[in-house]
């Protein structure tokens, strides 16, 4: 049974077309701020690149499932998307609840 409390984590996976992972981290660092800045109920995020240079992977927190979509219908966010796609094989975005924690990330 799924009963949503509490924050939602999306968890995106990105695997970049070849030699393009440095470009892609550079626009998506570049944009984060402008696009964290108007997003009601957006916690935060953290942007992680693999050992091997093969994926990046994107962890966002936000409020609420309802402060999520907005962030994701917005012209911005869409804007945004539509730079990103050409550096990307593929995606792969993951919607999850926290069920436990240990420590401070």
């Amino acid at each position: 049974m799924n009963t949503r409390t509490g924050p939602l984590v999306v968890i995106n996976v990105f695997t970049p077309k070849p030699q393009a992972l440095d470009d892609f981290l550079a626009l998506q660092i570049a944009a984060l701020p402008k696009l964290r800045a108007g997003t009601a109920g957006a916690r935060g995020s953290r942007l992680f690149r693999a050992d091997d240079d093969s994926k990046a992977v994107m962890v966002s927190v936000f409020e609420t499932q309802q402060d999520f979509q907005r962030f994701s219908e917005s012209p911005e966010f869409a804007a945004h998307r539509a730079t990103i796609l050409p550096l990307l094989e593929r995606a792969e975005p993951g919607r999850y609840q926290l069920v436990y924690q240990a420590g401070d990330l």
